[in-house]
């Protein structure tokens, strides 16, 4: 996907787990847990199948390479 903005603008929206419902969709929720200055638990509510689903997720954040990547502790919710 191609987003016409800065990279480091791009990566702080990304980074700000709190603001994914306003910017993503189906995203209805998002608590972050914990937080060691580079690698976050959250748990997360989004709309799946005209439903919404939880689940817990991991993340690193590499600030300098721009870089945020997820790992889900549980199963991604199907539409199921």
């Amino acid at each position: 996907m191609l987003i016409p903005a800065p990279a480091d603008v791009v990566y702080g929206l990304i980074a700000d787990a709190t603001r994914w419902p306003s910017l993503l969709g189906p995203s209805v929720h998002v608590e972050p847990l914990d937080f060691d200055g580079r690698t976050e638990r959250l748990r997360m509510w989004a709309l799946v199948g005209g439903r919404v689903h939880a689940w817990y997720s991991r993340r690193v954040l590499s600030p300098a390479a721009g870089r945020v990547d997820f790992r889900q502790e549980s199963p991604t919710p199907s539409a199921g």
